[in-house]
């Protein structure tokens, strides 16, 4: 933590007091178990996974500068915070289906005429269109009529 904090490292900031506490907390717990058990403790103690997502969400904010993306790291979020309460594979499928439902929306609405693109020809003007002056129709390269 010593490393990551980009702050006033003093008993008067409460933000460096925080997460120098709980990385203390994860510290002292974690040298109580085996370097076997690390992940199975970190998978099974809640409190500590509020720890160290409260950490990891600080570091990540400071490397990132990503506030959305550093909250949806909380293992609780605070107030007012704009986070789905539907868990994350239903917000993605969800989302995915939303976005094809959209496209789909968008082709169907551009195939009716409403879309560009749909004039062939000369310069976009339609497939009647006529011939430049001067140009006799021939095209590039074929000198005048």
């Amino acid at each position: 933590m010593n490393v990551n904090f980009h702050g006033e490292k003093s008993a008067k900031n409460p933000e460096w007091l925080e997460l120098w506490n709980l990385a203390s907390e994860a510290d002292f717990a974690l040298e109580k178990q085996s370097p076997g058990d690390f992940m199975n403790f970190l998978a099974s103690d809640d409190a500590m996974e509020i720890k160290m997502r409260r950490l990891a969400s600080y570091v990540h904010l400071k490397r990132s500068g990503d506030l959305n993306s550093a909250t949806r790291m909380l293992a609780i979020k605070p107030p007012g915070a704009n986070m789905d309460l539907a868990p994350n594979w239903l917000v993605d499928e969800a989302t995915v289906y939303s976005k094809a439902e959209h496209q789909r929306n968008q082709r169907v609405s551009g195939a009716k005429g409403g879309g560009r693109g749909r004039c062939r020809g000369r310069g976009g003007q339609g497939g009647d269109a006529k011939p430049p002056a001067g140009r006799g129709g021939r095209g590039r390269g074929r000198g005048s009529a």
